[in-house]
């Protein structure tokens, strides 16, 4: 049955449980749409962006390498919603191709975790990242033509 509607979004949800802690998902894009418009990472907590890295491939076509900073795929609430995309100008097949997700998180600082002490003159940091937490790659998905 073919699928009449032109845009959908796809979360992928990475489930990070430790500090350091690299997390792979291998998946498959949903099907009847035949590309991916764009792409975006949004996160619980904004200090989990430090130092966290993504590696998206699909199809075999590597999107991002896996040091690419994934802050610069974050969002946040001053950008307006229809800005919030990272948009590939060539094409990326989507029709239930798989996708490989690298996550690699950042926060190896003992200041950025949480319950961490301080160290005499620097107090425990309150803006610290607590685990586990999910991190959510997001896919724009159409049938629209580029």
């Amino acid at each position: 049955m073919a699928n009449n509607r032109f845009t959908n979004f796809q979360p992928i949800r990475v489930r990070v449980s430790a500090p350091g802690e690299l997390v792979t998902i291998n998946t498959e894009i949903t099907k009847s749409y035949s590309r991916v418009k764009g792409i975006n990472i949004s996160f619980p907590e904004a200090v989990a962006r430090i130092g966290s890295t993504l590696g998206i491939v699909i199809a075999q076509l590597e999107i991002f390498p896996d040091n690419h900073e994934a802050k610069l795929l974050a969002y946040d609430t001053n950008i307006p919603q229809n800005l919030r995309w990272f948009l590939p100008d060539w094409k990326v097949d989507a029709d239930g191709a798989p996708i490989s997700v690298r996550f690699h998180d950042g926060t190896i600082n003992s200041y950025l975790q949480a319950g961490s002490p301080g160290s005499g003159v620097v107090p425990a940091n309150p803006l610290t990242v607590n685990y586990p937490y999910d991190a959510i790659v997001n896919l724009w998905l159409t049938n629209t033509p580029l």
